[in-house]
């Protein structure tokens, strides 16, 4: 829901949002990082203010990643020189979010 619905923010509820978001731990973070490998996600990546709002999510879970993992994942998206659509078919930055996804299921299995 953060990441708009294309045609504008909710602007009420904005701030919960973003509070919320800034109450993640490290692993909800990590997870936050890698959504753009989600279908739905990406769908809403194509859109302007959906990307402005993916720039806006990246910086707010930052301070939270501390896995090396999550942080080489964020300095890959960071450098990035594409749109945040085009994320998920880069092939070193698919690599490096599904190596962590793989991991993450292990550990909770």
């Amino acid at each position: 829901m953060f990441l708009t619905n294309s045609f504008g923010v909710a602007w009420n509820a904005e701030p919960i949002y973003v509070e919320v978001i800034t109450r993640f731990n490290s692993f909800q973070a990590g997870i936050a990082l890698r959504s753009f490998m989600g279908r739905k996600i990406r769908n809403k990546l194509d859109e302007s203010l959906s990307q402005q709002k993916w720039t806006e999510l990246v910086e707010l879970v930052a301070p939270k990643l501390t896995g090396r993992q999550d942080r080489a994942l964020l300095d890959s998206i960071q450098a990035f020189k594409g749109t945040p659509v085009q994320l998920a078919p880069d092939t070193h930055i698919k690599l490096q979010a599904e190596q962590w996804l793989k991991s993450a299921a292990r550990r909770s299995a």
